[in-house]
């Protein structure tokens, strides 16, 4: 069996690996088919570790680095897959050109001109003697100088599109497809990563009666609803370098550094006069806690924070039925 390494491609699968869709995949030669199972690809030698890579990916949303070989019925693909959670698909990710792959070809091209200039001096010397023996050689040179120019623009250009698809994969993977704002995932990544260097403060904003106007005025005007409602506040506390996230259905929050000023109660007086525009008993309710600066702040840490923010938002949500 020959031994190939494939073009950029992506593959989307379920969390049992069935194959839903396939991006990038060479028209004339297609290997991966949608509705199969992906683990029907891969080489025995392999399978434990996919299985490895699937687990993480489906625990924490995501696995890097995981090299695979995949069996068709005349050739082997050996290949570094990257798997990205969304929703409930998965994307596998093919990984294989590179900056490195551009750096050793460039260094092979390197190489090749500077024999091509010794046999251009050698050959003007033997010119000088009558001796034509060296212009074979100097062709031949030239000839695949040429073809590994050719060979690296093809690969450069393919990098460029790796990269794209790359950043936008990380795109879909970190936002919310309805609000453009971070989802529950790139909120707690960015918890993780921010507490290293500073304390954060966490606000969480749930709606009042929100179902009010997806029963009253419709489920369109209710995404109008959540997407106005999170321009707004993303305008607000960007100045002082915070983020807004959805983190499921009418429930965000907001990440701000500890020594940026923001006027908490303010913003919710802001919001709930934007609401009123909307409905007159639709409102918002929040919690505050601190996020202590954390080198290495763990998930189960992450969520006893979020459940002490729900406590004091749903505490701030029985005040307001009190007060209507």
């Amino acid at each position: 069996m020959s031994l190939k390494q494939p073009e950029a491609f992506a593959l989307i699968i379920d969390e049992e690996a069935y194959i839903k869709k396939v991006i990038g995949q060479d028209e004339d030669v297609k290997l991966f088919h949608k509705g199969d199972n992906l683990v029907n690809y891969i080489e025995p030698t392999s399978l434990n570790r996919f299985m490895e890579f699937l687990k993480d990916t489906n625990e924490d949303d995501y696995s890097f680095g995981g090299e695979i070989v995949f069996g068709f019925k005349d050739q082997m693909i050996k290949t570094t897959l990257s798997m990205l959670q969304y929703g409930e698909d998965i994307i596998c990710m093919s990984l294989n050109e590179s900056e490195s792959t551009l750096h050793v070809l460039n260094e092979v091209i390197r190489i090749n001109n500077q024999q091509t200039n010794m046999l251009r001096r050698a050959q003007a010397l033997s010119q000088q003697v009558g001796d034509d023996d060296n212009s074979v050689f100097l062709e031949e040179v030239t000839k695949l100088n040429s073809d590994l120019i050719n060979t690296q623009r093809k690969l450069e250009q393919r990098n460029v599109e790796l990269t794209e698809l790359n950043e936008k994969l990380h795109r879909v993977g970190n936002t919310d497809y309805l609000t453009n704002t971070g989802n529950r995932r790139k909120f707690f990544k960015d918890i993780q990563t921010l507490t290293k260097k500073q304390s954060m403060i966490l606000i969480m904003i749930d709606f009042n009666n929100f179902k009010l106007i997806n029963d009253e005025l419709g489920h369109s005007k209710g995404d109008e609803v959540l997407v106005k409602f999170s321009t707004f506040v993303q305008k607000k506390v960007e100045p002082i370098e915070s983020e807004l996230y959805r983190i499921g259905g009418d429930e965000f929050a907001v990440l701000t550094p500890k020594d940026k000023p923001l006027n908490i109660e303010a913003l919710i007086t802001e919001i709930n006069h934007l609401l009123q525009k909307y409905h007159k008993n639709v409102s918002v309710a929040y919690g505050v806690v601190v996020l202590k600066k954390n080198p290495a702040i763990t998930k189960k840490e992450i969520e006893e924070s979020l459940i002490d923010v729900d406590k004091q938002m749903y505490k701030n949500k029985s005040s307001l039925k009190k007060t209507q």
